[in-house]
């Protein structure tokens, strides 16, 4: 089924006419049917396999879409059989052959698309109608996949949840240019050759992606501004769509609730980092660790969530370790029992972090970065420090602490009327 843009243009606008005049609950979202009387049906493609925001996000729209009457699914790697895990697990290591060849390469996410799991394989790709790409990297789809959805002739829509589609092969910048110019000589590799691997992923991307002819869309005005001058992105149709959230499983708890559910003390105020990798140097706990350091307080303590892969945080306050929170009611729980949440990444497009503290009422002290703007509105739903500087963010966190209500009270408001599944 062939989908011009006019036709999608034409849907969207009376689905938006739809939203605007239907009173929405926020427990109920209203089906709108325009879009399941034509029978459209839409995939949406992510890497199930690796643990992070950008899957839990694509998830996240395919329930929004389902809720909303569409016709909309997900294709995820098998792992049902001990095959099925190994041919994951070899894909993962193949997607970084490439690097071995590079071993001064620093050790950042870096994927080369070098092998798929075989998209021609999979009936729900040829009959889906939209085919919508999220994070599928490190061995979900490669350069083969991407060549055959070529051919396929669907509208396939690409969410940028970090920079690898506009890169050569990075999915975080680092303050690098080089994308703007063809990548190459790339300081992730730790090479001086103009055409090294990052320079061979940029001009493979801009092969395929011109006979796909994509729809660009992107979370935060930052990613936004970033893919209107990305070279690979030229002549696309780019547009901006925040993330949602679902709001009946982050909402505010009780403090006292939600600290006897995770043993933690209910007398005390505390100041909460979290990320899959504490250790991610773009996550920036170094800053959040100065920071707490600095604020004489015998009354804060520390709850830390994630991976952590080492001991001594290097922190002068108690520690409440959560160790990795994977259900949506211990992460509410987690947000809704801290006093601050502090998210102090160095280059971040649209955290699930922030989105969802927010969400459960709880202000947010970051960088002012990437997306956070859009998301944290400063002195009303959190703080906005200058990046890097330890003292603004330490005066953020205080800030936040010593708040009477207002500020979780407009976080909740705003994530109702912004970041809603309705919205």
């Amino acid at each position: 089924m062939r989908i011009s843009k006019i036709t999608v243009t034409l849907y969207l606008r009376n689905t938006l006419y739809a939203i605007r005049n239907t009173k929405y609950d926020i427990r109920y979202t209203p089906k709108i049917t325009r879009f399941a009387a034509i029978g459209m049906k839409i995939l949406h493609l992510s890497n199930n396999l690796i643990p992070g925001g950008a899957g839990k996000t694509a998830r996240t729209i395919n329930k929004a879409m389902q809720m909303a009457g569409m016709q909309s699914q997900m294709l995820d790697v098998p792992v049902k059989t001990k095959a099925d895990r190994i041919k994951s697990i070899f894909r993962a290591y193949y997607d970084k052959v490439p690097l071995q060849f590079y071993n001064r390469q620093y050790k950042t996410a870096f994927s080369t698309a070098n092998i798929g799991i075989g998209l021609q394989n999979f009936p729900e790709v040829k009959e889906a109608d939209i085919l919508h790409l999220h994070w599928v990297h490190q061995g979900y789809i490669g350069f083969r996949d991407l060549d055959y959805l070529s051919t396929l002739n669907k509208k396939v829509f690409i969410n940028m949840h970090d920079n690898w589609w506009l890169s050569g092969g990075c999915h975080v910048t680092h303050g690098c240019e080089k994308w703007r110019t063809g990548c190459g000589a790339c300081p992730q590799l730790h090479s001086d050759d103009q055409n090294d691997l990052s320079h061979n992923i940029f001009r493979k991307k801009r092969a395929v992606l011109k006979k796909i002819k994509p729809v660009i869309i992107c979370a935060s005005q930052w990613m936004y501004e970033r893919a209107k001058i990305a070279p690979l992105f030229e002549g696309f149709e780019i547009t901006r769509i925040p993330y949602c959230i679902d709001l009946e499983k982050y909402q505010p708890i009780d403090k006292i609730r939600a600290c006897d559910t995770l043993n933690l003390p209910t007398d005390k105020i505390l100041a909460m980092f979290g990320s899959v990798d504490i250790n991610d140097p773009n996550k920036g706990f170094i800053y959040f660790r100065d920071a707490v350091n600095r604020i004489e307080n015998p009354e804060i303590e520390i709850v830390l969530f994630g991976n952590i892969h080492e001991t001594d945080t290097g922190l002068n306050k108690k520690v409440n370790y959560l160790g990795l929170l994977k259900d949506d009611y211990s992460l509410a729980c987690a947000y809704s029992a801290a006093d601050v949440f502090v998210a102090p990444s160095l280059e971040d497009n649209f955290p699930n972090t922030v989105l969802e503290s927010l969400a459960c009422g709880t202000p947010v002290t970051a960088f002012n970065i990437g997306g956070m703007p859009d998301m944290i509105t400063h002195l009303q739903s959190g703080f906005l420090a200058e990046a890097k500087n330890v003292l603004e963010l330490a005066e953020g966190i205080i800030t936040c602490i010593n708040d009477t209500g207002n500020m979780s009270t407009f976080a909740r408001k705003r994530a109702e009327e912004v970041f809603s599944f309705a919205k």
